[in-house]
């Protein structure tokens, strides 16, 4: 036989050989040809003449019918197109008429649970990646450390093994992370209560390490603050504010920290505490260079303090290329302490124009005992402001715009506070 019905679908034949039967099953794909076993059939289902000789039918599970002697093929060419409607792909195989149903079906069984099989492992293939993001989560646990504690003994207890990294906010750990998870050992103090809030006592104004910046802007400071209130809301969006804190502003020692400049010009101090004590560094100190500080091993910044002396009220100012969620080209703030209309007490710092923000002592100097006018502004000179500064040149602006810049923004900063005072 070679070939099928116009419709490429095999059926049933009747086959001349008495000793034998023919059966017909299913066989998915390939020429008909291949599938014959024994004496060929008339290829093209014409009437071949049985002459008495007895054929079998079989369909793939049903039981085989026998054809009675002088049935025409033309039954056979029916049967064909029965099997094309119903959609079967027949092929023809010669088998011993003692072929039963049982073995029929038996052959049927193991071709449905052959394609079942190479059906689950095709599906597997194409899964399999998924399967392994599923094991390695599975390890995840094991490879990293995660400890959140409660208290502050316990924070220091994990601190003193080493190696840990301090987590307060992650809103500049996790985009500095250059995989899914953050690498461990992590110590989160975010769950240490204590930590979190703005106190005044004993002379001190003290911001809790795991304050946010959202914090900041709710809490009742007095105006010498007005800066670092104004510097919170520079900080990233609404969200990052209410998750960063102002530790973790400090510890993450970018030039551009937004909250650097306005506790510089406060005088505050860093609190270390570790299992062999507490220090105090003026926060000058604490930052020792970009994304340096001078934390120990074990060490946790526990607060910032400000003292109570460091009155006046204050200014911050800052420049982008844009007016919100942007990295600071320059930053500058400036906190007035005036009695009797003269400026008692200057404080002055610029920041993203050196490896950290900088206090500025000749524009400070320039500034006390000075009258309190539209005049200050004049003060500040352009060569006391570069004098502290080393800015570098990148996307965001070259030294020589920053220089102009960092001048240009402490006058305005002068400028109105002179007048906010003149509208009080």
């Amino acid at each position: 036989m070679r070939g099928t019905d116009a419709t490429g679908i095999g059926g049933l034949a009747c086959l001349s050989q008495r000793d034998h039967a023919a059966a017909a099953i299913c066989s998915i794909g390939g020429p008909l040809d291949q599938a014959i076993f024994g004496q060929a059939v008339d290829h093209d289902f014409r009437c071949c003449g049985i002459h008495g000789d007895l054929a079998a039918k079989v369909i793939l599970g049903e039981r085989p019918a026998l054809v009675q002697a002088g049935e025409r093929c033309e039954l056979c060419r029916c049967q064909l197109r029965n099997a094309g409607a119903e959609n079967r792909q027949m092929a023809l195989v010669r088998f011993p008429h003692q072929v039963s149903d049982l073995a029929v079906q038996a052959i049927g069984g193991c071709v449905h649970h052959l394609l079942t099989l190479v059906s689950m492992i095709d599906s597997i293939a194409r899964w399999r990646h998924y399967f392994i993001r599923i094991r390695t989560n599975l390890k995840a646990p094991a490879q990293v450390d995660y400890f959140r504690p409660n208290s502050l003994a316990e924070a220091l207890m994990f601190a003193e093994r080493g190696g840990m990294r301090i987590a307060a906010g992650c809103t500049d750990l996790f985009p500095a992370t250059q995989q899914q998870r953050l690498p461990g050992p992590i110590l989160d103090i975010t769950g240490i209560q204590t930590l979190r809030g703005v106190s005044h006592d004993a002379g001190n104004y003290t911001i809790g390490a795991a304050t946010t910046w959202t914090d900041i802007v709710r809490a009742n400071l007095p105006p010498a603050f007005d800066a670092l209130k104004q510097a919170a809301l520079e900080v990233g969006a609404v969200q990052i504010q209410n998750s960063g804190t102002v530790a973790g502003n400090l510890c993450n020692a970018s030039p551009a920290a937004d909250g650097v400049p306005p506790l510089l010009v406060l005088d505050a101090f860093v609190e270390l505490q570790s299992n062999r004590g507490v220090r105090s560094l003026p926060l000058g100190d604490f930052l020792t260079g970009v994304r340096q500080t001078a934390l120990q091993p074990g060490e946790i910044v526990t607060a910032v303090t400000v003292p109570e002396t460091a009155g006046g009220r204050s200014k911050f100012l800052k420049l982008g290329a844009r007016k919100h969620l942007v990295i600071s080209i320059v930053m500058a703030a400036v906190r007035l302490d005036v009695v009797d209309g003269r400026v008692r007490e200057a404080a002055v710092s610029v920041g993203s124009c050196s490896p950290v923000a900088a206090r500025l002592p000749a524009v400070e100097a320039a500034l006390a005992n000075a009258e309190m006018d539209d005049a200050l502004a004049g003060l500040v000179q352009d060569a006391d402001v570069s004098v502290a500064l080393t800015p570098i040149a990148d996307i965001r602006g070259d030294a020589d715009y920053r220089y102009d810049a960092a001048a240009e923004l402490v006058r305005r900063a002068v400028r109105d506070l002179v007048d906010e005072r003149v509208a009080a």
